[in-house]
Protein backbone atom coordinates (compact mmCIF):
# COMPACT_ATOMS: atom_id res chain seq x y z
CA UNK A 1 0.00 0.00 0.00
CA UNK A 2 1.45 3.35 -0.51
CA UNK A 3 0.43 6.45 1.38
CA UNK A 4 -2.49 8.59 -0.08
CA UNK A 5 -3.41 12.71 0.71
CA UNK A 6 -4.02 12.91 4.94
CA UNK A 7 -0.93 10.04 5.42
CA UNK A 8 -3.32 7.34 5.28
CA UNK A 9 -2.30 4.46 3.22
CA UNK A 10 -4.25 3.24 0.27
CA UNK A 11 -5.41 -0.14 0.16
CA UNK A 12 -6.61 -2.22 -2.99
CA UNK A 13 -9.87 -2.93 -0.82
CA UNK A 14 -12.58 0.15 -1.82
CA UNK A 15 -15.79 0.38 0.45
CA UNK A 16 -18.85 2.14 -2.07
CA UNK A 17 -22.07 3.15 -0.27
CA UNK A 18 -25.13 4.84 -1.28
CA UNK A 19 -27.10 2.01 -3.00
CA UNK A 20 -30.65 1.33 -2.32
CA UNK A 21 -32.24 -1.00 -0.12
CA UNK A 22 -34.20 -3.08 -2.62
CA UNK A 23 -30.28 -3.44 -4.78
CA UNK A 24 -29.96 -7.24 -5.29
CA UNK A 25 -26.57 -8.42 -3.66
CA UNK A 26 -25.93 -10.56 -6.96
CA UNK A 27 -26.05 -7.05 -8.61
CA UNK A 28 -23.76 -5.10 -6.39
CA UNK A 29 -21.26 -8.46 -6.63
CA UNK A 30 -21.15 -8.09 -9.87
CA UNK A 31 -20.89 -4.16 -9.94
CA UNK A 32 -17.38 -4.03 -10.28
CA UNK A 33 -16.41 -7.35 -11.91
CA UNK A 34 -15.40 -5.99 -15.10
CA UNK A 35 -12.77 -3.17 -13.68
CA UNK A 36 -9.38 -3.35 -14.46
CA UNK A 37 -7.33 -5.60 -11.57
CA UNK A 38 -11.04 -7.06 -9.62
CA UNK A 39 -10.49 -9.78 -7.84
CA UNK A 40 -13.50 -10.15 -5.49
CA UNK A 41 -16.07 -7.96 -3.92
CA UNK A 42 -18.43 -8.67 -0.74
CA UNK A 43 -21.56 -6.94 0.26
CA UNK A 44 -22.29 -5.64 4.18
CA UNK A 45 -25.68 -5.74 5.64
CA UNK A 46 -27.71 -3.35 7.95
CA UNK A 47 -30.25 -5.15 8.84
CA UNK A 48 -32.07 -6.90 5.75
CA UNK A 49 -30.47 -4.46 3.45
CA UNK A 50 -27.19 -4.06 1.44
CA UNK A 51 -24.90 -1.02 3.34
CA UNK A 52 -21.58 -1.55 1.75
CA UNK A 53 -19.76 -3.19 -0.86
CA UNK A 54 -16.65 -3.94 -0.30
CA UNK A 55 -14.29 -4.46 -3.60
CA UNK A 56 -10.66 -5.92 -3.66
CA UNK A 57 -8.38 -5.32 -6.79
CA UNK A 58 -4.50 -6.54 -7.57
CA UNK A 59 -3.33 -2.94 -6.82
CA UNK A 60 -3.53 0.23 -5.20
CA UNK A 61 -3.53 2.09 -8.15
CA UNK A 62 -6.09 0.29 -9.61
CA UNK A 63 -8.74 0.61 -6.16
CA UNK A 64 -8.03 4.67 -6.45
CA UNK A 65 -9.15 4.72 -10.28
CA UNK A 66 -12.05 2.21 -9.69
CA UNK A 67 -12.99 5.29 -7.26
CA UNK A 68 -12.32 7.86 -9.02
CA UNK A 69 -14.59 6.93 -11.57
CA UNK A 70 -17.25 6.11 -9.08
CA UNK A 71 -17.27 8.76 -6.91
CA UNK A 72 -20.64 10.62 -6.65
CA UNK A 73 -22.10 8.99 -9.94
CA UNK A 74 -25.75 8.01 -9.37
CA UNK A 75 -26.53 4.27 -9.25
CA UNK A 76 -29.81 4.29 -10.26
CA UNK A 77 -29.77 6.74 -13.85
CA UNK A 78 -33.87 6.72 -13.78
CA UNK A 79 -33.86 8.72 -10.09
CA UNK A 80 -29.99 10.17 -10.48
CA UNK A 81 -30.65 12.95 -7.08
CA UNK A 82 -31.23 9.33 -4.53
CA UNK A 83 -28.86 7.12 -4.76
CA UNK A 84 -25.49 8.92 -5.29
CA UNK A 85 -22.11 6.51 -4.40
CA UNK A 86 -19.65 7.23 -1.74
CA UNK A 87 -16.42 5.39 -2.50
CA UNK A 88 -13.64 5.59 0.10
CA UNK A 89 -10.68 3.10 0.71
CA UNK A 90 -11.36 0.46 3.36
CA UNK A 91 -10.12 0.53 6.77
CA UNK A 92 -8.58 -2.99 6.05
CA UNK A 93 -7.64 -5.38 2.93
CA UNK A 94 -9.99 -7.91 2.14
CA UNK A 95 -9.33 -11.57 1.98
CA UNK A 96 -10.69 -13.02 -1.68
CA UNK A 97 -9.80 -16.79 -1.48
CA UNK A 98 -10.88 -19.21 -4.44
CA UNK A 99 -14.16 -20.88 -4.46
CA UNK A 100 -14.50 -24.47 -4.04
CA UNK A 101 -15.49 -26.08 -7.11
CA UNK A 102 -19.23 -27.17 -7.76
CA UNK A 103 -20.13 -30.17 -7.21
CA UNK A 104 -20.62 -32.57 -9.85
CA UNK A 105 -24.34 -32.73 -10.41
CA UNK A 106 -24.30 -28.69 -10.85
CA UNK A 107 -21.67 -28.34 -12.83
CA UNK A 108 -23.54 -29.56 -15.71
CA UNK A 109 -25.45 -25.91 -15.36
CA UNK A 110 -22.63 -23.91 -14.55
CA UNK A 111 -22.63 -20.83 -16.48
CA UNK A 112 -20.90 -19.52 -19.83
CA UNK A 113 -18.65 -17.76 -17.66
CA UNK A 114 -17.51 -20.17 -15.18
CA UNK A 115 -16.44 -22.89 -17.66
CA UNK A 116 -14.64 -20.31 -19.74
CA UNK A 117 -12.65 -19.03 -16.95
CA UNK A 118 -12.09 -22.86 -16.18
CA UNK A 119 -11.24 -23.62 -20.07
CA UNK A 120 -8.71 -20.20 -19.68
CA UNK A 121 -7.01 -22.37 -16.53
CA UNK A 122 -8.76 -19.36 -13.72
CA UNK A 123 -10.92 -20.52 -10.96
CA UNK A 124 -14.17 -17.81 -9.87
CA UNK A 125 -13.30 -15.97 -7.18
CA UNK A 126 -15.13 -15.71 -3.73
CA UNK A 127 -15.04 -12.93 -1.20
CA UNK A 128 -14.90 -14.09 2.44
CA UNK A 129 -16.94 -12.19 4.52
CA UNK A 130 -15.46 -9.95 6.93
CA UNK A 131 -16.53 -6.42 8.65
CA UNK A 132 -13.71 -4.05 7.53
CA UNK A 133 -15.91 -0.99 7.80
CA UNK A 134 -14.99 2.39 5.70
CA UNK A 135 -12.35 4.60 6.36
CA UNK A 136 -15.03 7.76 7.52
CA UNK A 137 -17.87 7.49 9.32
CA UNK A 138 -21.13 6.91 7.79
Amino acid sequence: ASPQAGGAMATTTICISGFPGEALPRELKNFCRFMEGFEGAHVAFSGAFPSNLFVKFSADYLASAAMDLLQGIPFDADNPQQYTLKVEHAKREMEVRPQSPLPASLAGGATMQTRGMRNQGMRPMMAQPCGMGCMGGM
